[in-house]
């Protein structure tokens, strides 16, 4: 793999640019700052875009992960993920060498419609300790970015856009879609404002509830396909920042997008299924082998 230098020139020109409009803009529309700072995003994908661009951060970000991988594995095993072996002696920030990796991308498997929904699963399962459990993960998994091997092991490529989230965005997450896989909608929703930066006031909470219940009104009985989690995940934020005044900061944008990609994913080749529902048992596999019980009690002390 190589990066032609100026690629790298032109994408950071064009990411100032970009910011100079956004601050100008932010200007005279400043209740966008609540929804994820425009800029602070901005910043956050450059960022994990011109470490994709020193291809060195593409081992350091798999050798992250299967680090991880390894600690959890006692209790939380993840046979069915591996990923590429690098020639660090060989590789640089403009070239990089790795294995070739015998297999089909999941891109692939959308355009061939072979993805089964099993399938599906275990990705989510191996992808959601990272996301909920752990709070470090891909950042950029979409279906060109994984792998199957002639073994039927994920691989994870392009691994230089490692992502952190703070235990309060990811638990709060966590939450969130753990009672939503229970139809517990008020619990969820509370959880969702775990995210916000800052303090709510019960005035705005009644309003809140009302907008979320209308938002999730048969959500249980719906499919993908009927009302795909993307659509729902920007009502949701837009319910909670102008009904309940939350103040969501850009550290929760790189879990949602993360999502997305999952959502669409699923949206692309079984969008008959209800995926916060069938979501449900890896949540409580989460929940009991990465520990989540203690780290979810020490963030609320």
């Amino acid at each position: 793999k190589i990066i032609k230098n100026q690629n790298s020139k032109t994408f950071r020109r064009d990411v100032e640019r970009m910011r100079r409009w956004l601050r100008i803009f932010l200007f005279f529309n400043r209740k966008l700052r609540r929804v994820g700072n425009p800029v602070a995003l901005l910043n956050h994908v450059a960022d994990y875009t011109t470490r994709e661009l020193d291809l060195r951060n593409e081992i350091k970000g798999a050798e992250e992960l299967e680090e991880i991988k390894y600690e959890i594995s006692k209790n939380f095993p993840m046979d069915l993920l591996r990923f590429p072996k690098y020639w660090s002696e060989l590789s640089n920030e403009d070239v990089l060498v790795s294995e070739f990796i015998e297999g089909k991308s999941l891109e692939d498997g959308i355009e061939e419609k072979s993805l089964t929904w099993d399938t599906l699963l275990q990705l989510f399962r191996i992808h959601g300790a990272y996301l909920f459990g752990i709070g470090t993960f891909h950042g950029d998994l979409h279906p060109g970015n994984c792998i199957i091997d002639n073994e039927g092991k994920f691989v994870f490529i392009d691994n230089g856009a490692i992502c952190h989230a703070p235990s309060k965005v990811n638990l709060s997450l966590f939450q969130f879609f753990e009672h939503l896989s229970a139809n517990n909608f008020k619990e969820a929703f509370d959880s969702l404002l775990g995210l916000s930066d800052s303090p709510l006031t019960s005035n705005n909470l009644d309003n809140y509830y009302k907008e979320m219940n209308k938002i999730y009104d048969g959500f249980e009985n719906q499919s993908v396909g009927e009302k795909s989690l993307t659509r729902i995940m920007m009502q949701t934020v837009q319910a909670a920042v102008e009904k309940a005044g939350a103040d969501f900061g850009e550290e929760a944008f790189p879990i949602i997008r993360a999502l997305m990609y999952l959502d669409g994913l699923v949206l692309r080749t079984h969008p008959d299924v209800k995926l916060i529902e069938s979501m449900g048992p890896y949540l409580e596999e989460f929940r009991l082998g990465l520990n989540l019980n203690e780290k979810i009690s020490e963030l609320k002390v």
